[in-house]
């Protein structure tokens, strides 16, 4: 005799620890409407096939066809508090090391290309995708981040992003942002995550 058995619809494990994770960043947004416009972003990045800009992560999105001025000014005002969002990626990370295990950092300066002379925080620097004997000069922006070393397996490791800091020169476009040396900003970023560490819980271990 044939039975039947309700069919039950399981959400992978990835999928739906994922999903824990987003949901715990919702505290840093103030609106709930600006929290599920970067959600889509963040989707959008995970599928976009091409360059990882604004308009590509709409087209991967489907969301073309709508006003757009909304999703830049994401980037534009102080839509979310960014330090709660990466205190919690931190403590993520910390969760996959054993206590008597340090816990490894490392940093790293990034410049960022961009077009505008007038994309607040950019200054002229020495090209790095030009032949060595003739650079020329690009615009950018400099930021120095900060990265989460994975506890070592067969003598490697992988850095995890945790968050940058700016670090715009002298006589880089005005911005928000304070001037300072790579130095500086490295030195702020270190300081950062034994403050974090102890604001989630003493007994921590952390090397840089």
């Amino acid at each position: 005799m044939r039975q039947y058995t309700a069919e039950v619809q399981e959400m992978p494990v990835l999928l739906a620890e994922l999903w824990k994770l987003i949901a715990r960043a919702q505290q840093a947004f103030r609106q709930e409407r600006v929290f599920r416009r970067v959600v889509a972003l963040f989707f959008g990045e995970l599928f976009a096939l091409g360059r990882h800009t604004i308009t590509q992560l709409l087209r991967t999105l489907g969301a073309t066809d709508q006003d757009w001025s909304a999703w830049y000014r994401l980037f534009g005002r102080p839509r979310f508090v960014e330090a709660v969002v990466a205190g919690l990626l931190l403590w993520e990370t910390m969760r996959e090391v054993a206590a008597p295990e340090p816990y490894g950092t490392i940093v790293d300066g990034v410049r960022i290309p961009r077009s505008g002379r007038r994309v607040a925080g950019s200054s002229w620097w020495p090209g790095q995708n030009s032949a060595s004997f003739d650079p020329g000069l690009v615009r950018g922006q400099r930021f120095l981040g900060i990265s989460w070393l994975t506890p070592a397996e067969a003598g490697f490791c992988r850095a995890v992003p945790l968050r940058w800091w700016p670090a715009p020169t002298e006589k880089a476009v005005p911005c928000v942002a304070r001037v300072q040396s790579e130095w500086q900003a490295g030195l702020e970023a270190w300081k950062w995550v034994p403050q974090e560490m102890d604001t989630h819980g003493p007994g921590s271990n952390c090397w840089s």
